[in-house]
């Protein structure tokens, strides 16, 4: 199968990327924290992009949180679904998590045109968050049962 144009496109940024060191994952995470306290949606996105999978979990819900939300304004749906799992995964009983997981299932509904996933999601709240906000919303989104 022959490559899209878009990945024919990325393929030089991708082995350009892989030739870089890869940073010192400290400063990698502390690049996240401090373009997220000073509200820099952009160096947020840039520097979460940067991250290693590894180090991921090393970030507060509320950063992955802020970088789903700004990846998500910017048009980047796939960083902010990855952001808003790492969130509720490094978070699971932290009060950001349900929030993350209701702007997941939206994203995937709304931005992403995936119906399935962003029921899944939904079905996830209501099991995982019963008598929450996030729960109630959620049940109000999925299609009544038959």
């Amino acid at each position: 199968r022959m490559p899209s144009k878009t990945q024919r496109q990325s393929a030089p940024a991708v082995a350009e990327a892989a030739s870089v060191p890869e940073q010192d994952a400290g400063s990698s995470l502390r690049a996240v924290a401090d373009a997220v306290t000073a509200r820099d949606t952009a160096g947020a996105v840039t520097a979460y992009q940067g991250l290693a999978s590894s180090a991921m979990s090393g970030l507060a819900p509320e950063h992955h949180l802020f970088v789903g939300r700004a990846a998500a304004s910017g048009g980047n749906f796939e960083l902010a679904a990855k952001a808003f799992e790492k969130a509720a995964d490094v978070g699971p009983d932290s009060p950001v998590a349900p929030q993350a997981l209701v702007l997941l299932a939206r994203l995937c509904d709304e931005r992403m045109r995936n119906p399935e996933r962003a029921q899944s999601v939904y079905r996830y709240i209501i099991h995982r968050y019963p008598d929450t906000d996030a729960s109630r919303f959620a049940e109000r989104r999925l299609p009544p049962e038959a």
